[in-house]
């Protein structure tokens, strides 16, 4: 009875634990190489307005893909480069 019981316990927090793993990584979205460019150069110069923040926007957006932002990513990296 008593290793029913532990079986049970245990068996019940495995499956909680799978659960609470596999909603972390299904709601995590990999962001395409061209989009985490034109973010890493353009992010500590966005006033939060203007063409660097355009580019920085589109390329932090959640339908951001890889040939949206490899489209954009030429103009964007011009638009945000030191000056």
């Amino acid at each position: 009875m008593i290793r029913t019981l532990c079986a049970l316990v245990a068996s019940t927090s495995l499956a909680f634990a799978l659960v609470a793993c596999s909603d972390d990584a299904v709601d995590q979205k990999e962001t395409p190489a061209s989009c985490e460019t034109i973010v890493e150069t353009c992010h500590p110069l966005d006033q939060g307005s203007g063409p660097i923040h355009e580019c920085h926007e589109q390329a932090e957006a959640e339908t951001a893909t890889e040939t949206s932002c490899a489209a954009i990513k030429e103009q964007c990296l011009k638009t945000c480069a030191p000056k």
